[in-house]
Formats: structure tokens, C-alpha cells, sequence
């Protein structure tokens, strides 16, 4: 297997330390093993894999113990117990008129549907909130660039889902938050020149605007939003890491 990516530094639940590999046909991601406890791995692969017509993740994931790594919870409680999974290769980036690379994408990852909001929000958030609904009270936010693929135009595919694998649940009000947050700072982020605090405000009333009336009438209603505090808590976040990108 070739190694894509890994973090060792010591580390929690939320990212470290963890592996991702290709392994051909398949990409394989090796991560702290922090089960819910009323949760199955084989429920949970089984209800991420009924969202699309095609098999995602394959059933023959294993437990290792990796004594010269440890992570760390909350609590701080230590473990060095991992899960190892895999997936199907996916093998083009999102777009809406082609079939592109996540190679190609890197060296042109301005896309003209990350450049938009509205775009952004008709084609890329109405994805995650369909796939939200349908798998409440688990979650899967990670809507940036790169997380959402397709094996052909129209053909697409959510392919991050660490937390939801491992049974994490959250409210409706938690979801939202992080979907909506996920959504205008993925935007934001790939046009850092026109970066302002008045125009990730201007997003995020779009984007709230779209969330609501899309999530009218089901589970994922009772988000509310305050949008000075979520517009000021990105533009100090934004601001401070596209200035570490100049």
C-alpha cells in the first residue's frame, strides 16, 4: 500500500492519529477506534452504503492494536486500538459538466461551483442536507473541496465518513451548525482575495436562507442560527489561515 496521507502527533478523537493509504482499487484509513457504545460498524457501513447505487465501503474492516501509537479522548483516557477500513477508489472530483481528477483538481481546485455560494448551495449543500436527512441522527458535514466525488457526470458520491462509521450521533441543532459553517467557509476559503467580513456575512444569510427552507418540515428543522457570532468566529479563523497561506 502507498501511504497518502498520516498524522502520528498525539492527539483525539477529532484527527489524530490516523493513516490513509491507496491501495489500488480501494483506499484504505486506519483511525482510532472510538465506538459509540450502542453502535454496530456493520449497521453503520450498511447505512452508509445504501445512499448511493453503488457499494462505498467494503465489509471487511479489522481492529488493531498499535502499541507505538496512542490517542486520547476528552476524558483522558488513552487507547492504542484502531480500525482499518476500505473503500471503493473513486475516481473524479465533483463538477458539473466534467470528469476531473483529484490530481487535475489540486492544480486547478478553484472549481466554478466552490467559487459561488449559490452555486455552492444548489448543487453541493442540497447533496449533504438530502444525505443528512437520511441518515439522522448521525452526521457528515465535510462538505469542502475533495469530499465530495463521482464516478461519472452526475454519478456523485460523499466519501468522508469517519464519524458516522463509528456511531457518533448529534442533534439537529449540531448538524446544522456544522453543515451551514462547512458550506460558506469552503467558499470562502478558495477566494481568499475577496475575502471581507461583509461578504461571509452576506454568504452565510444565503446559506441559512437555503438550509432552513430545505430542512423545512423534517429532522433537521430545529436549527436556529445566530449568525453574527458563526460570521465572526469564521472570519477570525479564515483570516488567520489565509494569512498563513500568503
Amino acid at each position: 500500500m502507498k501511504l497518502i496521507k498520516a498524522n502520528t502527533e498525539p492527539g483525539n478523537r477529532y484527527g489524530n492519529p490516523r493513516w490513509v493509504y491507496d491501495d489500488g482499487d480501494s483506499i484504505v484509513k486506519v483511525l482510532p477506534y472510538i465506538i459509540q457504545e450502542d453502535a454496530n460498524i456493520n449497521d453503520q457501513i450498511n447505512l452508509i452504503n445504501s445512499l448511493h447505487s453503488k457499494k462505498l465501503i467494503y465489509d471487511d474492516w479489522t481492529i488493531k492494536e498499535m502499541p507505538e501509537h496512542t490517542w486520547v479522548l476528552k476524558d483522558g483516557a488513552k487507547s492504542n486500538k484502531f480500525i482499518q477500513y476500505r473503500m471503493i477508489k473513486v475516481p473524479y472530483v465533483f463538477e458539473l459538466d466534467k470528469n476531473l481528477s483529484y490530481a487535475e483538481s489540486r492544480k486547478i481546485p478553484k472549481s466554478i461551483i466552490y467559487d459561488d455560494v449559490n452555486l455552492y448551495n444548489e448543487h453541493i449543500l442540497s447533496k449533504y442536507i438530502e444525505t443528512n436527512i437520511k441518515i439522522f441522527p448521525y452526521m457528515n458535514a465535510d462538505g469542502g473541496h475533495g469530499n465530495i466525488f463521482q464516478f461519472d457526470i452526475g454519478d456523485w458520491i460523499i466519501i468522508d465518513w469517519d464519524d458516522c462509521l463509528l456511531g457518533t450521533k448529534r442533534d439537529a441543532q449540531e448538524i446544522g451548525r456544522n453543515i451551514v459553517v462547512e458550506a460558506v467557509e469552503s467558499v470562502t476559503l478558495l477566494d481568499p482575495l475577496t475575502f471581507n467580513y461583509d461578504t461571509l456575512i452576506e454568504n452565510y444569510k444565503k446559506t441559512i436562507d437555503f438550509y432552513k427552507k430545505s430542512t423545512y418540515n423534517t429532522v433537521l428543522e430545529p436549527f436556529k442560527a445566530d449568525l453574527s457570532a458563526m460570521a465572526s468566529a469564521s472570519f477570525k479563523k479564515l483570516k488567520k489561515r489565509i494569512h498563513l497561506n500568503d
